[in-house]
């Protein structure tokens, strides 16, 4: 009996947490917050007792996590590409020239500066 107690408390977590990952970095919640939220839950489920420590979340679990969704999110950004015109709010003076009757009147206006 006591060789299952052992080898129950003796395994590895090996899931991935990464909706838990996003929303801990959505709402800015600390790893050890997070560790001590998500532990204080599954007791509370009985999923971890006394007898089973094998799904206790702690902090670098969370940390690790939060470092893969980021990850993940920056290769999710990188293959859709970023294309995108740039205006530097530059104006220019051009000269104009306007016809009044027989004449041509020379006048200064102001336009984007587009290169």
């Amino acid at each position: 009996c006591s060789s299952t107690t052992e080898n129950v408390s003796n395994l590895q977590m090996r899931v991935n947490l990464t909706a838990f990952a996003r929303e801990c970095d959505r709402y800015g919640v600390s790893d050890r917050s997070a560790a001590s939220l998500s532990s204080a839950l599954l007791q509370d489920l009985g999923i971890v007792n006394e007898q089973d420590t094998s799904k206790i979340i702690d902090r670098n679990k969370v940390r690790r996590e939060r470092e893969r969704h980021r990850k993940e999110l920056q290769y999710k950004n990188m293959e859709v590409g970023v294309e995108a015109l740039y205006f530097d709010g530059r104006k220019d003076k051009s000269l104009t020239q306007t016809k009044k009757g027989d004449k041509y009147y020379y006048s200064t206006i102001t336009e984007e500066h587009i290169s």
